[in-house]
């Protein structure tokens, strides 16, 4: 599915914003769409924008809870998908399958929207620990994630995995790809500092050029599409999931506020 490059959006979960500062409670425009004993987050966007998939852990206070859940974006109709945590979802662009990190961030595993049993996808001998944070390809054909410093590239047909990046002390955090498949953003975290900076690593040649920089020494959760999306509205997480509209986004573009790889882009903070 490739389709031009109209817009950045950006969803950030319980970590702050990237851009800008905005407080989740005075925020103008910003809608509460769970309200659970259980911690919400990571939501996910269904490609015909009227599915939001999330991650809701129950802990102790609500353990029956935990899964995989799905809810409209006026906050009705949630439901469980799985009945076994599930961390960092993504959505095929077709919007047929969910590819998620299972088993506390130890297994990367595939699943159906109708639901099923889950498929591991990634083989115990590349040992995805902490979250491998999977990202779908915008034709729908490879998956990107990490393991420890590495960044890896999953092809789906055939099965073949391809090492693409890796720096040591840091982690390539995977959070989408460019309009054209060529190139996977990362969040670059440094395991020393902490910091964690914006890059866009080349699939071919694994190159990687600077498209934003954090001041904050703090890793940012983020969801960040080249995919066309018009209609879609921005989702953030603290507790649990909140809806803003994007009248109410506030918008930076240009030379004057991004980096030059997004110069042209719309970046939508929630």
């Amino acid at each position: 599915m490739n389709t031009p490059t109209r817009c950045v959006v950006m969803l950030l979960v319980f970590v702050g914003l990237v851009f800008v500062g905005v407080d989740a409670q005075e925020e103008p425009g910003l809608r509460q769409l769970t309200d659970d004993p259980a911690q919400d987050g990571f939501p996910s966007w269904h490609p015909d924008g009227h599915t939001i998939l999330f991650s809701r852990y129950g802990r102790d206070v609500a353990p029956e809870k935990t899964g995989l859940w799905l809810v409209a974006p006026d906050g009705s109709e949630a439901r469980r998908l799985t009945a076994v945590i599930g961390e960092h979802p993504d959505w095929s662009p077709d919007g047929r399958y969910i590819v998620y990190d299972g088993d506390f961030g130890n297994a990367i595993r595939l699943m159906s929207r109708s639901g099923g049993t889950p498929v591991r996808i990634v083989p115990e001998w590349i040992p995805v620990e902490r979250g491998g944070q999977p990202r779908w390809s915008p034709d729908g054909t490879r998956v990107a994630f990490k393991e420890g410093t590495v960044l890896w590239v999953l092809e789906l047909a055939t099965g073949s995995f391809e090492k693409i990046f890796s720096e040591p002390g840091k982690r390539p955090i995977p959070t989408g790809w460019s309009a054209d498949g060529s190139e996977i953003f990362v969040w670059l975290l440094d395991d020393e500092t902490r910091r964690s900076d914006l890059w866009a690593v080349a699939v071919a040649g694994g190159s990687k050029r600077q498209v934003a920089s954090e001041a904050e020494a703090v890793y940012r959760y983020a969801d960040l599409s080249g995919r066309d999306a018009p209609g879609r509205r921005a989702v953030r997480g603290t507790k649990h999931l909140r809806h803003l509209d994007h009248g109410a986004v506030r918008r930076r573009s240009g030379p004057d506020h991004v980096a030059p790889g997004l110069r042209g882009w719309t970046v939508l903070v929630a």
